[in-house]
């Protein structure tokens, strides 16, 4: 979303449109990029700290409204790129275990 925003209106105006609340979803493209990266990096965070563990009695579990709201990534386009690299590399990560042990399923 955030390359196509970039690619369609140039880097300066895509970073005024990320910010700017929309007035139909009362929102903007940054709240609800924070909003889904929000929940995607507390689901990576919690699998990993699964797997390192290594324990087989233990569950996953995710509490959604623990989270913290608000940060630069809702206003600044490259916190939030650099936001989503880091989740990425997470899943990389989590995909390197998965690949380790046929008995975790992520």
């Amino acid at each position: 979303l955030i390359e196509a925003l970039i690619a369609k209106h140039g880097p300066e105006k895509a970073k005024d449109i990320y910010k700017r609340n929309c007035p139909i979803a009362k929102a903007s493209i940054g709240q609800h990029v924070r909003h889904s990266m929000d929940h995607q990096e507390r689901v990576v965070t919690a699998s990993l700290q699964l797997v390192q563990n290594q324990n087989a009695d233990d569950t996953l579990s995710i509490h959604y409204d623990l989270r913290k709201r608000g940060g630069t990534d809702e206003h600044d386009m490259d916190q939030a790129n650099q936001r989503i690299q880091r989740v990425l590399q997470q899943v990389e990560e989590l995909q390197s275990y998965s690949s380790i042990s046929n008995d975790t399923t992520i």
